[in-house]
Parts: C-alpha cells; sequence; structure tokens
C-alpha cells in the first residue's frame, strides 16, 4: 500500500550516477504541506495522504526538484507475521510497537525508466535518518519499519535492494479506526528492516533500557482474566443485581461497568482514569463479551464508557441498588477479592457511602 512510481521527468536529465550522488532526503517545512498532500492525492494510486498516529513527512530533492515523498507513522496494530519475527507475545506488542514506523507511502516522482536505482537510494537515506528524526520529534527513536507493497502493483523490488527483508502475505485486513479492521480480501506483502546494527536484539530483548520506553507512558495493565471466561463475570453482575437508572438514554449496560471496574481494580488500577484507560486497551473480542456497546454501522466494533462516565457512576454509587447475597457472590475467575465498597472509598473518597456487597474468592 505505500509505493508508487509516477512517470515524471527531472530538468536537465541527469545521468543516474550524479543523480543518486546529489539526491537528498529531508523533512518537509510546515509551508510544503499543502503541495505535498496534493501530489499523494493526485499522483499516489491510493489517493489519500492521510496518515495515523505519529507522522513524519520527507521530501527526496535533486537541485531543489522533489524527486520522491515518503511518510512514515505510527505502526500497524496486529501483524501475526511481523511479531513472530520479533518474537514478540501479546503483551510485548502493546509494550513495543512505538518503536517500530511504518512506510505508510512512497511516490516516487521520477519514471524508474531512466533512473531505476534512484527508489532503493532514498529509502537508504530516509532509514539512515529517521530513527534521530523520530527521536528528536517523539522522544524516542524507532528501531524497526515496516511496509505493505499490493503484489498486485508491485514487486517490492526497491525495498529488496535498499535491504529489508520479505516476510510474507497478510491476512488481507487494513487499519480502520484505532483497535479496529476491515477485511479487505486482498492480502499485501509484509516488508521490514531493522534500523542499525544491534536494533534487532535491542527490540527482541527481555527488557528495554528507559530511553527506548514510550513517552506517553506505561501501557494500562493486561485484563487478569481470560477472554473466553469473561462472559461468566457479566452474567454474574447481571444475574444478582438490579440496575436503577432510567433506562432512557442509557448508553452502557450497569453489569458491564461492573465488570469493568472490577477486572481494573484486580489489574491493580487505582482511579477512574486508570480504569478508563484500562477499558480503553480492551480489544473487540474482550468488549464484546462485556456486552459493550455496539457502534452503530460498525460491525465488530464496540464502546467503552468514558472516564467522565465512570466518575459519574462511581460518585453516584450509593444511588445503586445492589441485590447480591449477604456473603458476596462467588468468583468465577478464581481471581483477588474485589470489595466494590473499598474501591469506591479509594478513588472517590466516598467515605460515608456503603454498598451492600462483596465480590469474593471462591473458596
Amino acid at each position: 500500500m505505500s509505493v508508487h512510481v509516477f512517470a515524471g521527468s527531472i530538468a536537465g536529465t541527469p545521468p543516474e550516477t550524479s543523480l543518486l550522488e546529489a539526491v537528498t532526503v529531508r523533512l518537509i517545512e510546515d509551508s510544503e504541506r499543502e503541495r505535498f498532500d496534493e501530489e499523494l492525492v493526485t499522483k499516489h494510486y491510493l489517493k489519500n495522504a492521510k496518515a495515523v498516529g505519529r507522522v513524519l513527512r520527507y521530501i527526496a530533492e535533486y537541485r531543489g526538484q522533489w524527486v520522491a515523498l515518503l511518510v512514515f507513522s505510527s505502526a500497524a496494530f496486529h501483524i501475526k507475521l511481523r511479531d513472530q519475527w520479533l518474537h514478540w507475545p501479546a503483551r510485548r506488542v502493546k509494550e513495543r510497537r512505538h518503536l517500530i514506523a511504518q512506510n505508510a507511502r512512497f511516490l516516487v516522482l521520477a519514471a524508474p525508466g531512466q533512473w531505476p536505482n534512484l527508489a532503493s537510494r532514498v529509502l537508504k537515506l530516509v532509514c539512515e535518518r529517521l530513527p534521530q528524526d523520530w527521536r528528536e520529534q517523539f522522544g524516542y527513536p524507532v528501531l524497526v519499519v515496516e511496509t505493505f507493497v499490493d503484489p498486485l502493483r508491485f514487486r517490492g523490488t526497491c525495498y529488496k535492494a535498499a535491504g529489508w527483508q520479505q516476510l510474507g502475505p497478510t491476512q488481507g485486513y487494513e487499519r480502520d479506526w484505532q483497535d479496529f479492521y476491515t477485511d479487505t480480501k486482498h492480502p499485501k506483502q509484509l516488508w521490514v528492516r531493522p534500523l542499525g546494527e544491534g536494533a534487532l536484539e535491542q527490540i527482541r530483548a527481555a527488557e528495554l533500557p528507559p530511553p527506548l520506553a514510550d513517552p506517553q507512558g506505561p501501557l494500562p495493565p493486561a485484563c487478569p482474566v481470560t477472554t473466553g471466561r469473561l462472559d461468566s463475570l457479566w452474567e454474574c453482575f447481571h444475574k444478582h443485581m438490579t440496575d436503577p437508572r432510567d433506562p432512557r438514554g442509557v448508553r452502557h449496560k450497569l453489569a458491564g461497568f461492573l465488570a469493568l471496574i472490577a477486572l481494573a481494580v484486580t489489574a491493580g488500577c487505582k482511579g477512574p482514569h486508570a480504569i478508563a484507560q484500562f477499558a480503553e486497551s480492551l480489544n473487540p473480542g474482550q468488549r464484546r463479551r462485556l456486552r459493550c456497546r455496539p457502534r452503530r454501522g460498525r460491525p465488530r466494533e464496540y464502546d467503552v464508557p468514558s472516564e467522565r462516565t465512570f466518575r459519574r457512576l462511581l460518585e453516584r454509587v450509593e444511588a445503586l441498588e445492589f441485590a447480591l447475597t449477604k456473603s458476596g457472590l462467588p468468583s468465577p475467575l478464581m481471581c483477588p477479592a474485589i470489595t466494590v465498597t473499598s474501591c469506591c472509598r479509594t478513588f472517590i473518597g466516598c467515605r460515608s457511602r456503603t454498598i451492600q456487597s462483596t465480590w469474593s474468592r471462591s473458596k
């Protein structure tokens, strides 16, 4: 999906050796963004200049003429081939994905017949400077780059010549919104390349050194319960409590609210902000089993409550009616005891508020 060649020309028609020696790569200026996007929209086959997440845009020049455009953005969320190549389990993908940049667009503006090595030369130049540019812009370097090539259009020859490795075909999905994917039924070829000596060893290491940590902070903790057992947690709350809210205008089921809070507390979250971050980190399968609200017109996508909604629920906890047994519910999860009263007091400071139940470990 990244590379495209536009049969343009270069003034003076320089010999390839001269062109390859003189071509340079630089970041775009703010004043060039409109022209940059227009070139991609009009000349790249995807007809789209948008990129996801953290983005750097580059121009390859020969004596002031634009000869290629490149866009690097945040990496794809889930690629089985890439994650296997990096020896990453699921949790490590979330923790280290920021160390990968995706070559989302590559538009060569010069005809390849006259300068067949221009594309690979530009790729080599941009990969040499990308880690430092990324560090200066976002606070940490990237260690690996990835890209997708449509095999119906291109063979990826320029990537191979620039030292990239082909891992194989993807499963035919493309990222549509945050952590959700659309089935295009059109697999692409995945290409990757470590950036510098030791980069692959660093990104595969058991522990990351502090300079490689994501400056946005640590990720929310992992869900403490396997996906297949989340249904029983929701059913537990749904069966033993009554939602006192007016059903009109209710967006999220109360059983789902409580299940999310219970899971977040078990995972170690402290406060509505941490609970909301934990909920946002859940994947579509986990959200579906917790009966999260489906997104209209977007199959397999589900919304979770916002931080404000969690905070409002916890602040009004005294108005909730919990029809639970005095001894508490037997946990189907075999996870640590969770006292909802203690949870609310810790998070909201509701020292005078009480809830008449405890969800405790089964004995």
